[in-house]
């Protein structure tokens, strides 16, 4: 193999680095796509009648991952995800490798509205893990989070009963 320099060298060293950039951009965001795409889905009617999209995480790994690596442009302001639980205990969300802000809003076993934290703000890095945005810590059994910048998180309020419209065996922990 020959490596032949030239002036044009460093410009096409550039663009290939660029190229290399996005080629590593557009795979994030289809990794991302495809593991939404692998959870289990369902629907959440608000009070208003509007339906959300709500992908499920129910293990444990999908529960760890969440919305971490999502992009902005994946996830609709239509679209949401449940992190479903098995009994109430105190839950605290955290925004780890986030890139949007959320809404945690959290659920009773029959998706009342028990509490909701707005706006908890994006964090794209990994580290610092003690500079990381956390939610409030609430007792609950579901819950379930949304673009803040969604017009539809701005109808879920503290008192009100969300209806899960899904198949009912999704809401059992594996």
């Amino acid at each position: 193999m020959h490596l032949f320099i030239t002036q044009d060298s460093p410009k096409l060293i550039k663009k290939l680095g660029i190229i290399l950039i996005l080629l590593i951009a557009c795979g994030c965001k289809d990794d991302a796509r495809s593991r939404l795409n692998s959870l289990a889905k369902g629907e959440i009617a608000l009070p208003s009648g509007n339906i959300l999209n709500v992908y499920v995480a129910k293990s444990p790994i999908e529960q760890l991952n969440g919305l971490s690596r999502v992009p902005s442009d994946i996830f609709g302001d239509k679209d949401s995800m449940l992190f479903t639980g098995n009994e109430y205990k105190p839950r605290q969300f955290w925004m780890l490798e986030t890139h949007f802000n959320l809404d945690i809003i959290f659920l009773t076993k029959d998706f009342y509205v028990l509490d909701v934290h707005r706006n908890l703000k994006s964090f794209p890095k990994s580290e610092p893990r003690s500079i990381v945005p956390r939610s409030k810590m609430v007792n609950s059994w579901h819950v379930l989070e949304i673009k803040s910048s969604s017009n539809y998180a701005k109808e879920i309020r503290p008192g009100v009963t969300l209806k899960w419209k899904g198949p009912s065996d999704l809401l059992q922990i594996e």
